[in-house]
C-alpha cells in the first residue's frame, strides 16, 4: 500500500481508539497482533507491517465498532 493509504487507516484506527477508549493491548487483541505493533501505528503508520495494515483496511470497510469486529479467518 502506499504511504498515504497506511496514514489515512492508521488515523482511522487511532480514532476509533480514542473514541471507543481502547488501549493498545485491546487492539492488538483484536486484530491479533502483538501490542507493540499499536506502538508503530502512533509513531511511524508507513512501518506497519502489510497483513496488519490488511486486517485494519478490513475492519475500516467493514464499517464496524472496533468493539463488535471480529477478524474472519480463512477456511
Amino acid at each position: 500500500m502506499e504511504k498515504e493509504l497506511y496514514e489515512k487507516y492508521a488515523d482511522k484506527l487511532l480514532e476509533a481508539m480514542k473514541a471507543e477508549k481502547l488501549m493498545n493491548k485491546e487492539v492488538a487483541e483484536i486484530f491479533g497482533v502483538p501490542a507493540s505493533y499499536m506502538s508503530d501505528m502512533r509513531k511511524h503508520p508507513e512501518k506497519v507491517t502489510d497483513p496488519f495494515m490488511e486486517k485494519i483496511r478490513a475492519w475500516a470497510i467493514s464499517g464496524k465498532p472496533l468493539r463488535d469486529y471480529k477478524i474472519s479467518m480463512p477456511p
